[in-house]
């Protein structure tokens, strides 16, 4: 008696299944494949759009890290650091004005993201951050100017000091929206209500003397404190491009 056809073809027809059953399996999204990493790293911008191309010929640039929680959930955590140094000296004459200016910012937040794909290569996004900043101005000035005393032409000389401090606590719901161009690399827009408090104070002192007897006349000094609670709708408030990485 021969063997059944079936029966002989049967080993090869099962270990063709698994074959056929890979090949039927769908590719993974685009944007599917970006939940597989765990870490994302970027850098941000945040524009002005109020006096565009004045106020946006340097920005504070910042990072953003995001760590991969859930498939669609990741936390955050962001920097942002700018710093700015002017000096004029030795101005001839001095009643030109000698100055330096120092100016910096640093911002720290924690935030926490839901994404939603959209498409293979769209990502939609919300969530919010909670943080800190500080910012410090100072501002020195030496100069000169011509006066006249008792009939006498004299000249004064001025230095003084200036500096501002700012401490600011905020809160920052937002929604986004991000474009892949490939798996581990996208870029992506950020609309944001800034609910901040700031507490600021400044400080400001000079000397004025003669120059020909060294006589100090008067050393004016003055400081006050402000507090600023505010509620303001970014519409752009953060531009960002990531890079994806580790599994």
């Amino acid at each position: 008696m021969f063997p059944s056809p079936f029966r002989t073809l049967r080993p090869a027809l099962l270990g063709l299944l698994p074959v056929a059953a890979a090949a039927q399996t769908p590719a993974p999204a685009l944007a599917d494949t970006a939940r597989a990493y765990k870490h994302q790293l970027g850098l941000t911008a945040s524009p002005v759009l109020e006096g565009f191309f004045r106020n946006n010929r340097s920005l504070p640039l910042g990072l953003l890290y995001k760590r991969q929680a859930a498939p669609y959930r990741a936390w955050r955590y962001g920097a942002v650091f700018s710093q700015q140094y002017h000096e004029r000296y030795d101005p001839q004459p001095k009643t030109n004005n000698a100055y330096a200016t120092l100016r910096y910012y640093v911002e720290a937040a924690v935030g926490l993201e839901w994404q939603k794909p959209l498409t293979k290569r769209w990502v939609a996004f919300t969530g919010a951050d909670l943080g800190a900043g500080y910012s410090h101005y100072r501002y020195d000035q030496d100069t000169e100017r011509f006066v006249t005393m008792n009939g006498a032409d004299v000249v004064l000389a001025e230095k003084g000091r200036s500096i501002d401090k700012a401490y600011s606590g905020f809160l920052r719901p937002f929604i986004g929206i991000r474009y892949h161009f490939l798996p581990y690399l996208y870029v992506s827009a950020e609309t944001t209500l800034n609910l901040s408090y700031t507490y600021s104070s400044a400080d400001f002192g000079s000397v004025v003397s003669r120059t020909d007897t060294g006589e100090i006349l008067s050393i004016p000094h003055g400081e006050y404190k402000e507090q600023n609670f505010q509620n303001t709708l970014l519409p752009v408030s953060k531009l960002t491009v990531h890079y994806l990485f580790g599994y």
